[in-house]
Order: structure tokens, then C-alpha cells, then sequence
């Protein structure tokens, strides 16, 4: 400040006008948040005032009125006028404050400012969801449903929320066979080398513990059979069933049988096209009961005592040289299979003829089924007694298993069932499934191509083969993989009509205010801004079309352009009959249909919208699988700041590479932005990267919708990329200690606050020293004093306990071994944790 000192009252002020000249506004550097613009404040006028009284000029009489305390009645009046002089030179601050960009503290001046840049604040943008259509399958119901553009569905609010419509944006057809299209989870069952499992195509209770199950490999089908159990040539395995768990995990409509152990092949091979043969039947073979020869009697009737010799001296015959079965079996058949088992020896047969007799032997009799074998020879090895034989084989719907390997991404294909009708192209679907993670993930695409599969690798009905744009990020558990394809875009805010007023040929530049607000906005490529008003006017039937500003407008060019106000409420401005035609007059023959409803008031959770307005006929349900996305609030004063000399510097092209990010920061449902020039071994590329308006990675209808936009803007000689950004997580722990005076809780909630405030959302590669932290957390009031924080973010590939350093675009492996590939920027998202020391 300038001070012109010496009032001339001789002290008789009391000090109260020393060095309080006459001042002027200096020292106003660039980049200050405020001005310093106070040039009359009461001391400074009051001041004034008595040094003009006491310049030598003035009468005696005059002078001494300087040198008047200030009870006088002269020397009031004069601190009455300080008093005006005072509010005056405080309003005249407050007008330069809003006279600077980044000064101004009111919107609507920031808002008058960026409008003489040509630039308008970003209204925010509605937010965006797919809405599931679900047909009625009653028998009597439509197999398909016409669904028209703007079908409306409200959200069920949260508590103290109110609840939200959005609308279709196109018309769609949904049929009852696109409801839900299980993806193809199945492939041919095989078995490798030590498998302990059988996988069942049956939820039906076809197998029980303790069961026997006979698998049966292809060589064993037809001759030679010369099998040995544990021999090279062995191509079957009896095991006995421990676990049946129907219905596991990821394997819905699955039975999963545990066996006792694991089954190897001959030659340790894996095999396909196994039969497994439940043996329903555990039989014994005749004589098994016959008694014990030392209690026979001979003929005199005196019991014989035989310690020697074996029972086939006793009793003719006794040796195995086919297969007889106590009693009659009439479900064994020819082609079934059967298994001797005697302790540790085990030989599976296939049955070649059967036939049922009796048989007077071994001091018993009863009915006998004989059994002819495919290889008799081997039947010799087993006894009479001690033989179980497991018949009566009935096979299981083994010939598929639940894919055990993941689907989707890298692939850009997806199998699912066949329907009727299949599934046609530029169709918009919804692929919802759980990652490996167990995490459950829902990605919308759209069919580019549909290819009909056949053969042994598919199941008999075939399969449909799906060509995805964009391709699915995720892997998932192919059981879990369920595709819906009566899907619909929507998007939040209500359709209203509302006649605007008349016409008055008279007036230029009439406005009619929107009686609901807020304007919905909508996502385009079409304009620079990334967003269009939902929003048709009508004068006299006609309809009049939308512009950025009538400064370009033609005297006949029936155009409007449409004005926010600072509570949200939009109004239409017409031209004047030089800058846009006047409105004819007549009377109410201006309308409007527009919707209302944009920013955070349309986040709504996975399964809330699905209250329908009107439901079409033959719907069932409707649903959104995901929550909303891909919303933005209208732009605050900080984002104005910032945004509005870009629109300046880019003038709606993007030519450099600090081009490229302010185009994109400027983009409506973007929250951050940068871009690098990378060389990625053959050539330069720009690499936008981009987070969303909540600090998450951009979506994928985010980045397309930009990119079309770049590409319409940029110069097209040049590479360029546009990537989602990466937010690495990071953690900065610290200790302080409070001021005995205060309390430890309030501090350290403020410590936590003032630290989320500054860190949790930081510029895409903006690096963090430890040394900042600790300042940050210092200022905070009741803070007596801070250790040095330490940083870590293992997502970090450069980072100590004193800085992390967040990379920019690059040519790099995203892991070590993977190839390289252009990855986008890094942002940290820091999170705190203060300890209160003692």
C-alpha cells in the first residue's frame, strides 16, 4: 500500500488518523484467490477527511475543527460519511471480486464471465441404465412385446429419497425366449490321469453313497478284452461312491459324485467318451452259503471231521468255471456290465448271455441266473464264498461337465444356448456372471455378429456364438454366465409438456421459463460439450431448433438458445429479428415437451429401477442388473475456473498435446483428464487418459462417446488413444499429537477430513511427498505437532515411505509377464490413518 502520513491535527485525533493516509490498491499478483480492493475503509476515510480540514489552505476556523474529538458534532457528521464511505469501498470490493474469474465467488458471475468466452457451464449430464425386459411365459401370453421409445420406470428411492423415472431411448422387440439365455457351461467330459470325480448331467437322485460305479473306457468296449486290474491294458475302474453334492456351487443343474479314489487308465492316458455304469444289484454267487463241511454226517449218521484236503474234494464242482448267481435276476441282460469283487481283487465282465435255471449243489439248492461273460477265463481267480458281484448296470448322463475354465475376456466371443428365434446382430444385451473372484460383474455390449455352432463339441440343440462390441473386460465362471437380451437404454428424468406462452412479434429477445427443472441433458458425440438438451420447442406446430448462441443467428434462422439459471431452472430465449427471427405473435402458440431429472439424483443401486409407469402388455418384470452410471452434477465454480479459458485455448479442436487433455476435462461426465505424447516402439501416440466424475476408471460408453467426439475434432494425421485411468490406492500413516486443550476425537476427525480433502482425489500423475502430508495435517487446528508420514501403494511400481510416484501414459507390461502395451495414467487415491500419540 501507498500511505501518505502527516494529518496535521497535532496528535488531537489520538492517533486514530497516524499513517492513515490516502491509500490504493497494490501488491494484487497474478494467481491470488482474492483482491485486494478496499480503498476508502472507515479509519482510511475518516482519516481523510480530517487531513483536507487541516491543509494550510483552510481557515483557521476550519483547521481547528481537524483537531476535534469525536463527540464534536463536525467531526460525527464527517464519521457518518466514513461509515457511507466505508460500505461503498466494501460493495465496490465485492463488484471487483466478481469481475475476475478467479476471484468471483458467485456463479452467476463466473457464468456471466465464461459466457463473454463463449463457453457455458456444463448442466451435468443424466445418468445412464439398461433396463432387462422379462416376457410373460404363461401359455396364453405373446411370445414377443413391442417396447416404445420413452416407456417409463421409477427407481425405488432409499430412505429420505424420492423416487426417480427414467425412459427408454429406443423402441425395442423383447421375446419371451430372450428373457434369460444361459451361456453354453458345459464340455465333453473327460478323465484325466488320478480324477476322483464323475460329473452328473441330472439333478435327479440317480446315485447314493456307497454305490458302485463301474467307468468303462473306450478300449474296453470291444475286443480284445484281456483287462487286469492294475495292468497296462486295464481300461475300466470300480469305485465306490463317497460325496453326492447336487446343485455345487457355479454348477447349477449338476450332480458332482466323489469317489474313493482316483481312477487311472491304462498308460496313465486321459480319456474321453467313458461310459460310468451305476451297479444297482450286490449279488452273490451260488453255494455262497453252502455249509461248512466239518458239520456234514455220513451215512450212519455220525459227523465227519475234515481237517485237510480243500471243499472241491468235499464238494464236485466247487471251483469257478462259470458265473452262477444265487437266485434269478431278471434285470440282467446282455450288454450290461458287471464287477467281481473279493477283497483287493477286482475284474469287471461285459455280460454276452444270460439265462435262468436251478441247481441242487453244495448240500443247497435254489433258483440260479448263469451269466456268459465276455472273457471266462478270468472268472477262475475268484471263489464261491467270499465273491460279491455288482450287476445290473445302469449308465449316467456322463457325457458332459460343467466348463471348468473361465469365459469372456480375452475373447471377444461368447458361447450361449441356441433359441428360437436366435439372437440377431446390433442387438443390445447384458452378460452378468461371477468373476473367479467370486465377484459378481454385469457388462453391457452389443452383437455384432451371431454364428451357429454344431458337432461333438456342443450339445446336441447346438450352440449360438456371439461376437461382442465392446469385448467383455471380465472372466467368468461359465456356470454362472447368464446373457439378457430384451435390453433397452435408458435415461434418468421425466417427459413434460407445458405450453411456454404467446408469441409477441413486438418484443425482442422474449424468454420463457421451464416450470420444471432441472433440463435433462443426454450424452452426444454431436457437439464439444459431450452433452444435448432433452428438450423440443414448438411455435405454432413448427419446430424450432437449438443453438450454442444467437450471435451467429440469421434474421430469418428460427432458432433459441436455452439459459440456466443459479437454482437449476432453464429458460428459452428467442432472437430479436437480427439475431434469430422474432416469434410470431399469437396466443399460447409456444410449447415445449422436455424431461427433467439430471446429475446424482438418478444413482440407483443394481435392481431399484423397476417400478413400471406403464407396462406393456405381456411384460413381466423389469430390472436393471447394474446400477446407473456415467451421471455428472452441473459444474461447480472450481470446475468453471477451470474449464473456461479452455474453451479459448482449444476453440473445440484438439491439435497439441495439451489440446487433447483440456478438450477432454471440458468433456460433460468427466472428472479428470490428462494426456501424453508415448513412443510405443514404432511410432507417437497421444494417450488421453480419463477418470469419471466419482474418481472411478471412465466407462467403456464414456471412452466411445470421446473418441468419437476426438476423432471429429482432432487433427487425424495424429495417433491417438483413449484410456480409462488407473486409480492406485495408497495409504499414509502418521502420528500426531493433540493439544492437551482439546478434544482428541473432534482433532482427529479433522485431521481425517482435511487429509480425504486433499489426497483421496488427486490429479492423474500428480506424485505425493511425505513432506506434504505432514503440512496438510499441521494446519489443522488443535494439532500440536506431526511425525513424518509413511507412504506406501503397492500398485506402485516407483514408490518409498517418503514419495509416491504416480506414473504417466506409458509403453509398459501391466505385469511381468505380459507383453507390453500403451497403459494409461495413474491416479492415487490416498487414504489416512492417523494414530493419536501420547
Amino acid at each position: 500500500m501507498t500511505t501518505r502520513t502527516g494529518c496535521g491535527c497535532g496528535g488531537a485525533c489520538g492517533g486514530a488518523c497516524a499513517g492513515r493516509g490516502p491509500t490504493a490498491p497494490e501488491g494484487n499478483l497474478p494467481g491470488q484467490r482474492a483482491l485486494r480492493w478496499r480503498v476508502a475503509p472507515h479509519g482510511t476515510a475518516l482519516a481523510r477527511m480530517r487531513e483536507h480540514l487541516a491543509e494550510p489552505a483552510q481557515d483557521l476556523a476550519v483547521r481547528s475543527l481537524a483537531t476535534q474529538p469525536a463527540a464534536d458534532p463536525t467531526v460525527a457528521l464527517l464519521d457518518t460519511w466514513a461509515v457511507v464511505t466505508d460500505v461503498v469501498s466494501f460493495y465496490t470490493e465485492r463488484i471487483a471480486q466478481e469481475g475476475f474469474l478467479r476471484t468471483a465467488t458467485e456463479t452467476a458471475s463466473v457464468r456471466q464471465l465464461a459466457r463473454t468466452l463463449g463457453y457455458e457451464l456444463r448442466p451435468g449430464a443424466a445418468a445412464r441404465v439398461e433396463l432387462a425386459f422379462a416376457v410373460e411365459t404363461a401359455p396364453t401370453a405373446p411370445l414377443m412385446v413391442d417396447v416404445p421409445a420413452g416407456t417409463p420406470v421409477q427407481s425405488v428411492p432409499p430412505p429420505g429419497k424420492l423416487p426417480q423415472t427414467f425412459e427408454t431411448t429406443a423402441d425395442i422387440v423383447a421375446r419371451v425366449a430372450w428373457n434369460a439365455v444361459p451361456g453354453l457351461d458345459r464340455v465333453r467330459q473327460a478323465f484325466p490321469t488320478g480324477t476322483d470325480e464323475v460329473w452328473l448331467d441330472s439333478t435327479a437322485p440317480l446315485v447314493e453313497v456307497d454305490d458302485r460305479l463301474l467307468l468303462v473306457g473306450p478300449a474296453a468296449a470291444g475286443p480284445p478284452r484281456r483287462a487286469r486290474p492294475g495292468g497296462a491294458d486295464a481300461q475300466w475302474a470300480l469305485r465306490r461312491v463317497t460325496a453326492v453334492d447336487v446343485d455345487p456351487p457355479w454348477a447349477t443343474g449338476w450332480t458332482r459324485v466323489t469317489l474313493h479314489a482316483p481312477v487311472t487308465f491304462a498308460g496313465g492316458r486321459t480319456l474321453g467318451d467313458v461310459r460310468v455304469l451305476r451297479l444297482t444289484r450286490r449279488l452273490n454267487l451260488f453255494g455262497h452259503n453252502a455249509p461248512r463241511t466239518e458239520l456234514l454226517q455220513n451215512e450212519d449218521k455220525r459227523i465227519a471231521f475234515v481237517t485237510s484236503g480243500v471243499p472241491d474234494e468235499l464238494w464236485p464242482g466247487w471251483a469257478l468255471s462259470e458265473l452262477e448267481i444265487d437266485g434269478d435276476v431278471p434285470d440282467l441282460v446282455p450288454g450290461s456290465w458287471l464287477a467281481l469283487e473279493s477283497g483287493d481283487q477286482v475284474e469287471a465282465f461285459e455280460v454276452t448271455g444270460v439265462s435262468a435255471g436251478g441247481a441242487r449243489r453244495f448240500g443247497v439248492a435254489n433258483k440260479v441266473t448263469r451269466v456268459d461273460v465276455d472273457d471266462d477265463k478270468r472268472v477262475a481267480g475268484f471263489d464261491r464264498e467270499s465273491t460279491l458281484v455288482h450287476a445290473v448296470s445302469e449308465e449316467l448322463p456322463t457325457a458332459w461337465m460343467p466348463d471348468p475354465d473361465a469365459v469372456g475376456a480375452p475373447a471377444t466371443t461368447l458361447d450361449v444356448l441356441p433359441t428360437d428365434p436366435p439372437l440377431e446382430e446390433d442387438l443390445r444385451v447384458l452378460v452378468v456372471g461371477v468373476t473367479p473372484d467370486d465377484e459378481e460383474v454385469v457388462e453391457a455390449a452389443t452383437v455384432v455378429a451371431v454364428q451357429q455352432r454344431s458337432g461333438d463339441s456342443v450339445p446336441a440343440g447346438g450352440a449360438q456364438r456371439l461376437t461382442l462390441d465392446p469385448p467383455l473386460e471380465h472372466q467368468y465362471r461359465a456356470g454362472s454366465v447368464v446373457l439378457h437380451a430384451n435390453v433397452a437404454d435408458a435415461t434418468h428424468g421425466e417427459t413434460t409438456e407445458q405450453v411456454l406462452g404467446s408469441g409477441d412479434g413486438a418484443v425482442a429477445f422474449p424468454r420463457f421459463t421451464l416450470r420444471k427443472a432441472p433440463l435433462t441433458y443426454v450424452s452426444t458425440t454431436t457437439n464439444a460439450a459431450g452433452v444435448e438438451a432433452e428438450l423440443e420447442v414448438r411455435v405454432e406446430d413448427v419446430a424450432w431448433a437449438q443453438v450454442e448462441s444467437l450471435l451467429d443467428a440469421g434474421p430469418t434462422d428460427q432458432v433459441y438458445v436455452v439459459r440456466q439459471s443459479e437454482d437449476g431452472v432453464s429458460t428459452v430465449v428467442f432472437g430479436d429479428g437480427l439475431h434469430g427471427s422474432r416469434l410470431p405473435s399469437g396466443a399460447e402458440n409456444v410449447r415445449a415437451t422436455y424431461r427433467a431429472g439430471i446429475g446424482a439424483a438418478g444413482i440407483a443401486e443394481a435392481g431399484a429401477v423397476m417400478l413400471p409407469v406403464r407396462r406393456p402388455r405381456g411384460i413381466a418384470t423389469i430390472t436393471n442388473p447394474a446400477a446407473t452410471h456415467d451421471w455428472a452434477p452441473p459444474e461447480d465454480l472450481d470446475g468453471a475456473r477451470t474449464n473456461a479459458p479452455q474453451r479459448i485455448r482449444t476453440l473445440d479442436r484438439a491439435v497439441s498435446v495439451a489440446d487433447y487433455a483440456d478438450f477432454a476435462r471440458s468433456y460433460a461426465r468427466v472428472g479428470r483428464a490428462s494426456a501424453h505424447l508415448v513412443w510405443d516402439g514404432r511410432t507417437r501416440t497421444i494417450v488421453v487418459s480419463v477418470l469419471g466424475v466419482t474418481g472411478d476408471p471412465a466407462t467403456t460408453d464414456l471412452l466411445a462417446d470421446l473418441q468419437q467426439t476426438l476423432d471429429a475434432a482432432r487433427e487425424q494425421r495424429g495417433q491417438r488413444v483413449v484410456l480409462p485411468g488407473e486409480v492406485v490406492p495408497a495409504v499414509a500413516q502418521l502420528g500426531i499429537h493433540v493439544d492437551p486443550r482439546y478434544e482428541v476425537a473432534p482433532v482427529l476427525a479433522a485431521v481425517q477430513a482435511t487429509l480425504l480433502t486433499a489426497y483421496a482425489a488427486m490429479d492423474l500423475a500428480t506424485s505425493l511427498a511425505a513432506s506434504s502430508v505432514l503440512v496438510t495435517a499441521a494446519t489443522v487446528e488443535g494439532v500440536e505437532s506431526v511425525t513424518m508420514p509413511t507412504l506406501s501403494a503397492p500398485g506402485l511400481a516407483d514408490s518409498t515411505a517418503d514419495l509416491l510416484v504416480a506414473a504417466p501414459a506409458r509403453w509398459d507390461r501391466p505385469s511381468p509377464d505380459a507383453d507390453r502395451q500403451l497403459l494409461p495414467a495413474q491416479a492415487l487415491h490416498v487414504t489416512a490413518l492417523v494414530e493419536v500419540l501420547a
